[in-house]
């Protein structure tokens, strides 16, 4: 779809190199593979062994594509998981729980991200106009 000119839905690979106020990764996690859904895990729950990247040559790729996708975005970054995946899952816990590093050497004290309840949908809706209107 389009919006005027403008493309409204990018695939990653299509985005590289163009930069958005907000981004959307969509279902990334849950559409790896089944055979890579446990060592994604094992990855972000600093459970990887030193061959990891041997046993698993493929993981770089997809971390190269979800870079690519993460640093598109100028304000605003969401991840949406239709389904559940263990891969997923384990970055949910990864990025709700991670905190930010302090530059002055302080102690962390907020996670990454925070986890949304969307059950109700509707109230999290934008008409045309305020979405044009958020940017």
């Amino acid at each position: 779809k389009k919006l005027g000119d403008y493309e409204l839905v990018y695939g990653i690979r299509a985005a590289k190199g163009l930069e958005f106020k907000r981004v959307i990764v969509l279902d990334f996690f849950s559409s790896l593979p089944t055979e890579l859904q446990k060592p994604w895990r094992d990855m972000l729950s600093g459970r990887a062994d030193h061959d990891f990247s041997i046993k698993h040559p493929e993981i770089e790729g997809q971390l190269k594509l979800l870079y690519t996708a993460v640093t598109r975005c100028i304000e605003g970054l969401f991840f949406a998981e239709t389904s559940s995946s263990i891969s997923g899952d384990a970055f949910v816990r990864w990025m709700t729980t991670t905190s930010l590093q302090q530059p002055d050497g302080q102690q962390p004290t907020r996670a990454i991200a925070t986890l949304n309840n969307i059950t109700d949908i509707e109230n999290m809706t934008l008409t045309q106009d305020e979405w044009l209107a958020s940017g």
